[in-house]
């Protein structure tokens, strides 16, 4: 569970001031920051579902945080759908459980589609309960809420909220990450270059930040500057040569064995092209 306690914040990276806006996450932006303004009252609950590294998680924190500074006396929780489906089989007076989740102002749940399912129906009726009462409850899942295996009542409850996919990052919002990375690394780097390892790293936000850092490493440690070729050289395992590779190299598995961005991550990677 997440500390949002003044002294935490101060050491937290994932607020909104950090998270780098594009055409890729603006819905699922906004709405994180309407709810922090207004919750319980326009969007609940708030569904956000992407891929792997593409910032679910940096909105659920960086809500938390906002909220927080807002609303400094209200409680927030936000929790691991794995974690609370443990919690939960563990508890022996559920209806405490219940209670002690349906407290905050603001309820947070990571990675909801790592809820068992019988946690999932629990959540069904710890929503009716802060819905009663004004409260907030937010989702982040890797999975669109229809493939998901739930009871009906909560699938309804969710839709009509506001359900917000997170596509991949484009290439000016890749860009403006790794801009935004060099400059917390303290490393210099060439818009040629950043435009070269944003035309390669197509998907993952994380593989973004952790290419910044090994660059920043090694510039180091070697004393050269960064260039197309010291990066050709570096990021060689984090950067397909091909697009029909870096395709199949980013692509996303999604539970039954379908594919929730493969086709996008094809278009991508053929767009990608042009730049090399």
């Amino acid at each position: 569970m997440e500390d949002f306690s003044e002294q935490a914040q101060s050491g937290s990276d994932l607020t909104f001031q950090n998270f780098v806006a594009g055409e890729c996450n603006s819905a699922a932006l906004a709405a994180t920051r309407e709810v922090s303004e207004s919750p319980g009252i326009k969007y609940n609950p708030l569904y956000i579902y992407c891929g792997v590294g593409q910032g679910k998680s940096h909105l659920l924190q960086a809500l938390g945080w906002d909220f927080k500074r807002r609303n400094p006396d209200s409680a927030v929780l936000l929790v691991n759908g794995e974690e609370f489906s443990e919690e939960f089989g563990q508890a022996a007076d559920k209806q405490a459980f219940r209670e002690r989740y349906s407290q905050p102002a603001l309820l947070l749940i990571d990675d909801f589609h790592l809820l068992s399912e019988t946690a999932r129906t629990e959540i069904l009726r710890i929503f009716e309960t802060l819905q009663s009462r004004k409260k907030q409850l937010v989702l982040t899942s890797l999975r669109n809420p229809q493939r998901m295996a739930m009871d009906e009542r909560l699938k309804s409850r969710i839709e009509g909220g506001l359900v917000c996919k997170i596509l991949p990052p484009d290439l000016n919002t890749r860009i403006g990450i790794l801009k935004l990375r060099a400059k917390k690394a303290g490393v210099s780097i060439s818009q040629n270059v950043l435009e070269e390892i944003a035309g390669r790293v197509i998907l993952n936000v994380r593989k973004l930040e952790g290419a910044i850092n090994r660059l920043a490493v090694l510039s180091k440690a070697k004393g050269e500057e960064i260039s197309v070729e010291f990066v050709e050289s570096a990021l060689r395992d984090m950067m397909p040569e091909f697009p029909s590779e870096r395709a199949a190299a980013y692509k996303e598995p999604v539970e039954g064995g379908q594919e929730e961005f493969g086709d996008f991550v094809l278009e991508v990677a053929k767009t990608m092209s042009v730049i090399r």
